[in-house]
């Protein structure tokens, strides 16, 4: 089978809707219909591989059970890195892949920092940098108040923050 992704576009990944289940093949194809300087193209690739190994392998949170409170949670820290991100939730299932050809316009729910209202299975709505591990902590301690033993809370944060992070 070909790792072409032409119809990518046209539909989401979905398996319930008959399209095939998006490999990490197809994600350059999926990053590549997000257009635009304010993708921060460096910034997003260098997140890629990690964004597709954690849904791939390591969290536990399904497309159709985005509210499930043992999910696991993923906080994005890193605030130039949300192309990624939304071309790994598409390959997921979670947004429709002909969203991504209109991110940041005025209608798009997919803009410069993800919006948690707008997007299924994104957990916080971020923006600068940093803010993000603060609340994942948060998150985690209110997970352990509530007795859940399940879910874990991962957050990525970029090379600025991690050594100020790591002290």
């Amino acid at each position: 089978m070909s790792n072409d992704l032409s119809h990518a576009a046209s539909v989401p990944p979905s398996s319930s809707q008959g399209a095939r289940p998006a490999s990490h093949e197809d994600l350059a194809a999926l990053l590549e219909l997000i257009s635009g300087d304010e993708k921060h193209s460096s910034a997003s690739t260098s997140t890629l591989d990690i964004l597709w190994v954690l849904y791939d392998w390591v969290l536990r949170v399904r497309p159709e059970a985005v509210d499930d409170p043992d999910r696991d949670r993923f906080i994005l820290s890193k605030g130039h890195g949300p192309a990624a991100y939304y071309a790994v939730l598409a390959a997921k299932g979670f947004i429709a892949a002909e969203l991504l050809r209109d991110w940041a316009s005025f209608d798009s729910p997919l803009g410069h920092h993800p919006d948690r209202l707008l997007i299924p299975g994104v957990e916080i709505s971020s923006g600068s940098l940093g803010h993000g591990l603060p609340i994942a902590v948060g998150v985690a301690l209110g997970l352990r108040i509530q007795r859940r033993q399940l879910p874990r809370v991962v957050c990525l944060v970029g090379a600025f923050l991690a050594p100020t992070a790591c002290r």
